[in-house]
């Protein structure tokens, strides 16, 4: 099972916690910044396809405005080339090898 820190905020005991509970800590590495373009929602879509790359985990919010362009977005991810997918332990995390 996978945990994002709320603001992405983390420390010693909620590494500590997830370890426990079997998750794993997942971080996003593309912002839409849609909580600040209430009035401009246009921009969420550049801000995530100006920075699609292989591998990106884009953060977006249950707002008005991400819901109004979340179709368009999702074209336009597609027509780059991209899949969504959503993560799990079977398609996201990784074992790491000990050496």
């Amino acid at each position: 099972m996978l945990f994002r820190p709320p603001f992405g905020r983390y420390n010693e005991w909620t590494l500590e916690a997830l370890r426990g509970l079997n998750m794993h800590m997942v971080l996003w590495n593309i912002s839409s910044v849609d909580w600040e373009l209430r009035k401009d929602p246009q921009q969420i879509v550049r801000n995530v396809v100006n920075n699609l790359h292989p591998g990106g985990i884009i953060l977006l919010h249950e707002l008005p405005q991400t819901l109004r362009i979340l179709p368009e977005l999702l074209n336009k991810i597609m027509e780059a080339g991209y899949e969504c997918i959503i993560p799990d332990s079977e398609n996201f995390i990784k074992p790491q090898v000990k050496k």
